[in-house]
């Protein structure tokens, strides 16, 4: 077995992933053994609880989002892990519609100059834009909506808004405008009660 060549991770201590490369794998016989801490770390570096999220994105296809259709589909791809967007494009929208909710995406541009758009409930409610950091680089965004309020965390960077006479609910869009391309991964959602 080939094992990917990775150092100096973060989070050093958290969740145990077993994946395949693209092929069927079988495991059998796996055990654990949790070892004695040997040294405190930083609170940054250990993976955060369950939150109740889930994934939008499940890594292989459109499966949980209504698939772009016609000259459309041409501006979007699934490439391994990640949603592939050639901007400009309309919202790719998920099936679901979700009402107060927090959302997570990871964004980056990796072609061109090209700005990230977080929409929330539906075309014409919350639309988030953000110019992604520089070439290869990956942004967080972190969106918290509650009734026509909505928090936003940008990478550590706050900020807040609001949109009187939004819709209750709708399906979250991810789109990108400007010319170039950009990828999506780690898209969850979390309803809120």
């Amino acid at each position: 077995a080939e094992v990917s060549g990775a150092k100096d991770l973060t989070p050093r201590r958290g969740y145990i992933c077993l994946e395949s490369e693209g092929s069927e794998v079988h495991f059998k016989n796996v055990r654990l053994k949790e070892l004695p801490k040997s040294k405190s770390l930083d609170a940054k570096l250990v993976a955060t609880q369950d939150e109740g999220f889930v994934s939008l994105y499940n890594g292989m296809d459109f499966n949980g989002w209504r698939a772009p259709v016609g000259a459309e589909a041409a501006h979007w791809t699934v490439r391994d892990w990640t949603l592939v967007c050639e901007s400009p494009a309309t919202p790719l929208w998920s099936e679901k519609e979700f009402g107060d909710c927090e959302v997570i995406a990871d964004v980056r541009a990796v072609e061109g100059h090209p700005s990230f758009v977080l929409h929330a409930r539906g075309p014409k409610a919350f639309e988030i834009a953000l110019e992604p950091k520089p070439k290869e680089e990956w942004s967080r965004i972190r969106v918290h909506i509650v009734g026509e309020k909505i928090d936003i965390d940008i990478d550590g960077e706050l900020s807040k808004g609001e949109m009187p006479k939004v819709r209750a609910r709708g399906p979250i869009g991810l789109s990108g405008e400007g010319g170039g391309r950009l990828e999506f991964a780690n898209v969850y959602v979390r309803e809120l009660r």
